[in-house]
């Protein structure tokens, strides 16, 4: 499953890691469609990491 928290309701999901996160790709394009130029959340102060378990 892969999922974009600062969108609210969007995510996806794929039977492989490479194909979940080309289904999370096409998810944000498609919610971001659905905003107003003023609804974009602000991603200024986002971390993007991984962690490894």
């Amino acid at each position: 499953m892969a999922t974009c928290p600062i969108l609210d309701g969007c995510y996806t999901q794929g039977k492989t890691v490479d194909e979940a996160l080309e289904n999370i790709k096409e998810a944000i394009a498609l919610c971001l469609e659905d905003l107003k130029e003023d609804e974009i959340p602000d991603t200024n102060s986002i971390f993007i990491g991984q962690v490894v378990v």
